[in-house]
């Protein structure tokens, strides 16, 4: 093998590693939390889940997240499980978004949600218009 065939193979391998490796960092950024794309809540595209702080992602996972349609509004259930071994004091709030991605309505007050260590607290939610079509729930940690 002569010099330039192996300059080229070098190449092509460095810039394969670099995919792989990228690919291995992207993959291991994902958690619940972030924007679904596998598990029960990546089949709702409906239903989105936002943590602050962004370390809340490792504390709460989301085991269900669903929406329908009933009486001409939109309902939502979003199931959380308390990860840690420690009780958690949360608030909530749901801001409703319409088709084109504008906010319906007031998103409300900050609901009070105590989780024990694995508990799933199934949260309901209702659109407080016909033209709500998305739902984002906020969850905080208490201050």
């Amino acid at each position: 093998m002569n010099r330039m065939d192996s300059e080229k193979r070098t190449r092509r391998f460095g810039r394969i590693g670099a995919g792989l490796a990228l690919a291995g960092i992207v993959a291991g950024c994902a958690q619940p939390g972030d924007p679904v794309t596998t598990g029960p809540a990546a089949k709702d595209p409906n239903v989105q889940v936002r943590y602050s702080p962004t370390s809340l992602r490792g504390d709460l996972r989301v085991e269900r997240a669903a929406s329908r349609k009933f009486e001409g509004l939109m309902q939502a259930n979003v199931s959380l499980r308390n990860v840690t071994n420690a009780k958690r004091v949360l608030r909530y709030q749901a801001t409703w978004k319409d088709g084109d991605g504008f906010q319906v309505g007031d998103p409300g007050a900050w609901q009070k949600l105590f989780l024990d260590s694995g508990e799933v607290e199934n949260i309901k939610l209702a659109a407080p218009s016909p033209g709500g079509r998305q739902v984002v729930l906020q969850v905080r940690a208490e201050r």
